[in-house]
């Protein structure tokens, strides 16, 4: 399964697979029942036919594609948004930790600035 999404994952790659695949079927069909074009309706209808079979393939395998690709982007972006997350908390923690600390000096000096001010009180 991993082959599949190496192939998904460039989508350069993707489109010449799938127009590839395109080509050597219709160039099958020519090969096989015609050797050109054909004047007759019925043949036409066949082809039409032909055609709706292989766009209804295409089709499937583009929205494997295009599924493929959302989730990628929306992991990306849980990604994403779970490290921001994780620095948002860690600049709050720091935030609070910064402000306990600013408060214990503020008590500390305001108690070493009244003990201060009694021994000078004193003297």
């Amino acid at each position: 399964m991993k082959w599949l999404y190496k192939i998904f994952k460039h989508p350069l790659l993707f489109i010449s697979i799938v127009a590839c695949i395109l080509t050597v079927s219709i160039s099958l069909y020519f090969v096989k029942f015609h050797y050109g074009f054909s004047d007759l309706p019925n043949d036409w209808a066949v082809f039409g036919n032909y055609i709706s079979g292989l766009s209804a393939i295409t089709n499937v395998i583009v929205f494997v594609w295009l599924t493929m690709t959302i989730q990628k982007a929306n992991d990306f972006s849980k990604e994403r948004d779970r490290e921001h997350q994780k620095r948002l908390i860690l600049t709050q923690l720091r935030y609070d930790e910064f402000n306990s600390l600013s408060k214990e000096l503020n008590n500390s000096s305001l108690k070493n600035i009244h003990r201060l001010s009694g021994i000078s009180r004193q003297a």
